[in-house]
Order: structure tokens, then C-alpha cells, then sequence
């Protein structure tokens, strides 16, 4: 992440994370909510945190220098599976934000 404001409105802040993936020639698909604290990873943290954050090889797709890495602290995954023909199971009441 790059520094600036949204850098600045995560530190500390309950956030949530989607990731998706759908097969439009199936009709199939998924869905993974993460819902947590989020927080800048930095030298105050455990020295083998940072080296294991630093250490993934993850890169970013957006271009620029970014720099800065924001850890996720799970408090609630939820997700589901879409299969053709049947109906999908229905969310709980605390998946909806």
C-alpha cells in the first residue's frame, strides 16, 4: 500500500475483504468474506513477522512504489460455493454489513 489516506483510515480499523471467482462458461463460482482489525506492519512489530510478511513474494498489480504492508486480523470468515442448479446455502444475519 502506498502512504496517504487510505494508509492513514486503516490503521486500527474493522475492514472486510472479498475475494470472488466466477466461471461464466459452468455457471459456478465462489465467494470468501474476511471481516477483522486491520494494521500497517511495521519494525515495531516481531522482527520474524516482518520477515515473514516481506518474505511471501507477493507483488502488486497496481504500479508505483507501495512499500507499506496492512496485516488483516481475522474475527470472521464466512464463504459459499454457487453450483448450477442448486440454490445457494443462505447467508447467517451477521453476513450482511
Amino acid at each position: 500500500m502506498a502512504p496517504g489516506t487510505k494508509l492513514d483510515a486503516v490503521q486500527h480499523t474493522n475492514v472486510a475483504f472479498e475475494v470472488d471467482e466466477i466461471d461464466r462458461h459452468t455457471r459456478s463460482g465462489w465467494s470468501v468474506l474476511v471481516r477483522g482489525l486491520a494494521e500497517e506492519v511495521t519494525p515495531a512489530h516481531r522482527e520474524e513477522l516482518v520477515a515473514h510478511t516481506k518474505g511471501t513474494g507477493l507483488t502488486t498489480w497496481a504500479p508505483g512504489e507501495h512499500g507499506h504492508w496492512v496485516r488483516l486480523i481475522p474475527q470472521a470468515i464466512s464463504g459459499r460455493r454457487i453450483v448450477p442448479g442448486e440454490l445457494p446455502p443462505p447467508f447467517e444475519n451477521a453476513a450482511y454489513l
